[in-house]
């Protein structure tokens, strides 16, 4: 949560309060590039040192999805 030395932001406190950090969390995983992106300035703006992965699985660096093999599946296993 962003905080000045003695000053922690009332709003960030009460999102955390609520559980709203896991819900900002779980948004990154939606379907829509522009939720995802909302969601991630969201928690990278204000809650900077909580610990979350940069892209969600199937999203490139530059916001394109694509195809993410499945861990231990075979080489030739397409998923269909």
């Amino acid at each position: 949560m962003v905080s000045n030395q003695d000053h922690v932001n009332p709003f960030a406190a009460k999102i955390e309060e609520i559980k709203g950090v896991e819900h900002l969390e779980h948004l990154q995983e939606h379907e829509n590039i522009k939720i995802y992106k909302r969601a991630k300035k969201i928690l990278d703006t204000y809650f900077p040192n909580e610990e979350m992965g940069d892209q969600p699985q199937g999203i490139s660096e530059t916001g394109q999805y694509g195809w993410v093999p499945t861990p231990g599946a075979p080489a030739d296993y397409t998923g269909f």
